[in-house]
């Protein structure tokens, strides 16, 4: 299970040191929309909370392309370089989860193929495949950016992606670390074994009985990783298109 980023409360003069809110009310909405998204209930599924966070980020690009964000930004270059760096890190985590989640879905399809045609190797090799992918995706979130030294707006943007990734991602790891476990060969037996000593199938009760723990295995995960892709995919993008906002900003005339 992944780290869970704590949210730090910050005062509301604290959070005025970052953007001169009185500008403009597009930024008074990125605040609301990092509001709702801290409040997303640990309960909320995944879908919801991947859509909020794409919504602040939407909401961030639209502040970063305000005049008055621009020349803050441009007086405070090392907080832009700074959040330059978090929303690389960011762009890169969810671009990785995107592409494995893809492979996940691979491999659900291959077990399924595998269960069907009662494949014992490939089956297995699925299995191995589901627990390095629940391995891989656990990794990502080392290269998530520490939490924010500095209160303000886009520091308490940073502290809610945190937040709310280490939830998206835990589903994700336990979704697939528990389908690999079902989908994994009985201890008690070498199926594979029985095979190729005996030449002939092997105990009914044994085969049956991991026919249906792997189908089912593999029915949760699909249920719970239902419609992720798409919403990470989207947060991803709304991600790269706030970095590029960010530039511009920094770098145009």
């Amino acid at each position: 299970m992944v780290m869970m980023w704590k949210e730090k409360k910050v005062s509301t003069e604290e959070r005025s040191r970052s953007l001169p809110r009185d500008c403009h009310p597009i930024i008074s909405k990125l605040e609301r929309e990092v509001i709702l998204a801290v409040d997303s209930s640990t309960a909320a599924p995944p879908l919801e909370r991947l859509t909020k966070l794409e919504r602040v980020y939407i909401a961030a690009a639209d502040v970063l392309q305000l005049p008055c964000t621009r020349r803050d930004l441009r007086r405070r270059r090392g907080a832009a370089d700074t959040l330059l760096e978090q929303l690389l890190s960011f762009a890169d985590a969810y671009g990785s989860l995107r592409m494995a989640l893809l492979s996940v879905q691979d491999l659900s399809r291959e077990a399924e193929a595998a269960i069907r045609r009662r494949h014992v190797a490939r089956l297995g090799g699925a299995a191995s495949s589901l627990r390095r992918a629940a391995k891989e995706i656990a990794a990502l979130v080392n290269s998530l950016p520490p939490p924010p030294a500095a209160a303000g707006d886009f520091a308490e943007m940073t502290t809610a992606t945190l937040s709310l990734s280490s939830l998206v991602f835990n589903v994700v790891i336990s979704a697939v670390a528990t389908a690999a476990a079902a989908v994994a060969q009985p201890k008690v037996v070498s199926v594979a074994a029985l095979w190729r000593r005996r030449r002939r199938p092997v105990s009914a009760a044994v085969s049956e009985e991991w026919e249906r723990r792997a189908t089912l295995g593999i029915k949760e995960m699909e249920e719970r990783l239902f419609g992720l892709h798409s919403a990470v995919e989207k947060v991803y993008r709304a991600l790269i298109a706030a970095r590029i906002t960010l530039l511009n900003a920094i770098t145009l005339p």
